[in-house]
Order: structure tokens, then sequence, then C-alpha cells
């Protein structure tokens, strides 16, 4: 018994039907650097140089759309953490969108991230931050434009994966509609991986997500009178 033809649509660097045709007697597929993979499947996608979620877990019997991450806790990180997550994206050539709500100005990671800007977007929706924790009326307004710019992102394969920083605390302000991000996130096209950070996540939120981090604070030198550092915190 042996494989004869297959048939190859989809991948992203034969987005037409390919078909491919194997000889008897064929174990492996060999690379021009000498490397080869014995595994049909695996030869496949080695080959065409796929090395997306949605088909690496085909061989595990589940197909994956992408998974959402949640990012939270009272600790500090939750930023950082999804910006680590950016450029370990870009640095395998992936498409990433960093959205950032409540946030504006050219902070420190975001001067760093337009080194990238080939491979990362960054785009703010907010003024900086609130005075005395009450949103302005400018607030709601580019929360809004935001959350319309990320839902209509969503709902193509432009990025892989899509970062919504402090979307936890846009929404715990109803800046705008939690069902309606949701519905975003549910809707969004198959295979892009969604991070959506802030303190004080939403259960509904929680509920839905694949997988949650809590960043718990357990000592911070900012309560011994030490001020955020440039390249540090800011």
């Amino acid at each position: 018994m042996h494989l004869e033809d297959v048939n190859v649509q989809g991948f992203k660097s034969f987005s037409q039907k390919t078909e491919m045709s194997f000889q008897p007697g064929i174990s492996v597929i060999i690379g021009n650097n000498g490397v080869g993979k014995s595994n049909i499947l695996d030869a496949i996608v080695w080959a065409m140089g796929e090395d997306d979620i949605s088909i690496m877990d085909h061989r595990k019997g589940k197909i994956m759309t992408g998974e959402i991450l949640v990012v939270t806790g009272n600790g500090k990180g939750k930023t950082t953490y999804a910006l680590g997550l950016c450029i370990k994206a870009a640095g395998a050539g992936k498409k990433v969108f960093l959205g950032q709500f409540i946030k504006g100005g050219e902070y420190s990671e975001i001067k760093a991230l337009k080194r990238l800007d080939d491979l990362i977007v960054v785009e703010q929706f907010g003024l900086g931050r609130f005075i005395d924790g009450i949103p302005h009326p400018e607030d709601r307004v580019r929360a809004q434009i935001g959350f319309e710019r990320v839902a209509a992102i969503l709902k193509t394969n432009d990025f892989d994966l899509v970062v919504l920083d402090e979307a936890n605390i846009a929404l715990k302000y109803n800046l705008f509609s939690i069902s309606d991000f949701l519905a975003a996130i549910r809707n969004r096209m198959s295979g892009v991986s969604v991070v959506v950070t802030g303190r004080d996540a939403h259960h509904d939120m929680i509920e839905l997500a694949d997988e949650v981090i809590e960043m718990k604070e357990i000592k911070h030198y900012f309560h011994a009178g030490v001020p955020a550092r440039v390249g540090i915190e800011k």
C-alpha cells in the first residue's frame, strides 16, 4: 500500500488546487538543505512553508481557529507579556496588529515596535489616561472608533495575531458593549489568534477565552516611592 496522489488547496503558498503524485517506495521527502520528513503530511506542510496552527492541529484530530488569550490581574506585566507575543510572532514572520485602548502617546515600547513596522501595526485608541478614573466623552468616542476598527480587522486574514491592549479596562468602563466585543471575537476569521489584556477582565471574557493568565502583585517598589522609569515602566 502506498500514497499515489494528494490534492492540496487552501494553503498560504498554494491558494489554487495543486496535485502531487508519488511513486511507490517513497518514504521520505528531502529538501535542498538535505533535511527530510518521513511523515507525508509533515512533509507537505514543511515544503509549503506553512506553519499555521489551524493546519498543524489537523494531525491531532482537532481543527483550531486561533486561540483567545486573556491576560488580567492587578500585577504589572500584562502589556509587557503581550508585547513579547507580538515580537515572537513577528520573529516567525507573522503579521501582528496591536490595538491599544485607553492609552495614547510615544511609550518606549511603541518606539521599539516601529522598527518592526513591516510586520507589526500599532494603533492607539485613547487619550492616555482617565482623569480621576472617569472617562472623558472623547475617550468613549475614540474607544468606539477603535472597536469598530478592530471588528473590521477580525473579519479579515490580514493579521495572524491581534492584541487588544487594555480592552478589559475599556469594557469595565462600558466604553463599548461587552456583547458586541465578544461577538466580534467569536466571528473572527479562522486562524486569527486574539490576546486581550487589562485588569478586571469581564467574566464573560474569561469564559470565552481558551487561556487566562492572572498577573499577581506580590511586591512592588512603587509602594516605596520609586517612580515609573523610562525604559522599564514607560
